[in-house]
């Protein structure tokens, strides 16, 4: 069983620039008190030689975490580990200023210090960086596990924010939950940290879910091996419980058919461009009859753009969905309002009624 490791996350370093940024301030107003001093205010010297050792233990910490060469290979880096050093030297002479020909050295040179207002450049460096240090940090540790515990026997994908619908297709394959439904919900269990939040953490973009369950029948029915590719052209979109959506009647819609990231089919209802419009008044339904819609085979995104102003969502777009051609079955792809993107989430329930649907009706090329 893997181990779990809090992360504080960005709030706290958030709070760590912060506390810096107050640091540098603090230090420069003791060099303006203290050069106004005629008497040697050793108060002052110790509080700057404090702050001066923070920095110092930054820099180093930086260090360690970036390493030497790669650190070092910036030259603001370079300049201001020379800045802290400088003034950290500065700052230790004048806080041990009983020594003997101390009082040699001209005080004025605590001046110095007031250079340390170019970390302030250091600081909104770091913060607008901040993302990457975290990434190269997580990837040097989790490098580092992998190399101990399995050197030469192992591989890394970049899932990107789909890690959960992976796991879940590999709690399926590994028979630790014995369908989608099962290993969604024991996922989402175990990522929910109750006592942080009571919000559900696990996969819940319905078109990801989906695609787990596509994983369940890749497994059963094609024993892990790809379905045969098919070749479909949509025929018509019913969208159900059209009442209260947009115009209530489907001419405000637009909509988008997406296959490998490009935009295959394009249709506007205002105009009827390239589909025609039905609005089924007894059966509180939109037909959309498409023309000419291209084949379309494998992965397809559809997206619902609308020029009344619904509310936008995710992929900026009231509503959308992804599915597979190769899994789909009878020509038939009937979507309820909770396998649709968007529409699932309890806020939009005042536009989605419960009846409210997708149907898309295929037909072969």
């Amino acid at each position: 069983m893997a181990s779990v490791r809090y992360d504080p996350g960005s709030d706290t370093r958030e709070v760590n620039g912060i506390f810096g940024m107050l640091l540098i301030i603090v230090d420069i107003t003791v060099v303006i008190v203290n050069l106004a001093t005629l008497d040697n205010a050793s108060i002052f010297e110790g509080i700057s030689l404090g702050i001066s050792f923070f920095f110092l233990a930054d820099v180093l910490l930086r260090v360690y975490v970036e390493g030497f060469n790669t650190y070092f290979s910036s030259k603001l880096n370079i300049v201001d580990a020379c800045i802290v050093f400088v003034t950290l030297v500065i700052a230790m002479v004048f806080a041990l200023s009983d020594v003997s020909g101390v009082a040699l050295i001209p005080r004025m040179l605590s001046f110095l210090r007031a250079m340390r207002v170019f970390i302030l450049i250091r600081i909104v460096r770091i913060a607008s960086q901040r993302k990457h240090l975290e990434k190269a940090t997580r990837q040097m540790e989790v490098a580092r596990f992998l190399d101990t515990k399995h050197m030469d026997h192992y591989r890394v994908y970049n899932l990107c924010s789909r890690t959960g619908t992976l796991i879940c297709a590999w709690l399926i394959d590994n028979e630790q939950c014995a369908n989608a439904k099962e290993s969604l919900q024991y996922f989402g269990e175990r990522r929910t940290d109750k006592s942080m939040s009571s919000k559900f953490q696990g996969v819940e973009t319905p078109s990801q879910s989906r695609y787990v369950g596509y994983y369940e029948i890749l497994k059963k029915k094609y024993n892990r091996q790809l379905p045969p590719s098919k070749s479909l052209k949509i025929r018509s979109i019913r969208i159900h419980s059209i009442t209260g959506v947009g115009k209530s009647n489907g001419s405000d819609l637009k909509v988008k058919i997406i296959v490998k990231k490009q935009n295959a089919f394009q249709c506007v209802c205002a105009t009827q461009e390239s589909c025609k419009l039905f609005f089924d008044a007894g059966g509180n339904a939109a037909v959309i009859s498409l023309l000419e819609c291209p084949v379309l085979c494998g992965d397809v995104k559809i997206m619902f753009e609308s020029s009344a102003g619904l509310p936008k969502g995710y992929e900026d777009c009231p509503f959308y969905f992804w599915f597979n051609t190769s899994f789909i079955e009878n020509n038939r792809l009937y979507l309820s309002r909770e396998e649709l993107d968007n529409p699932h989430k309890p806020k939009t329930w005042n536009i989605f009624k419960e009846d409210f649907a997708v149907e898309l009706a295929f037909c072969d090329p």
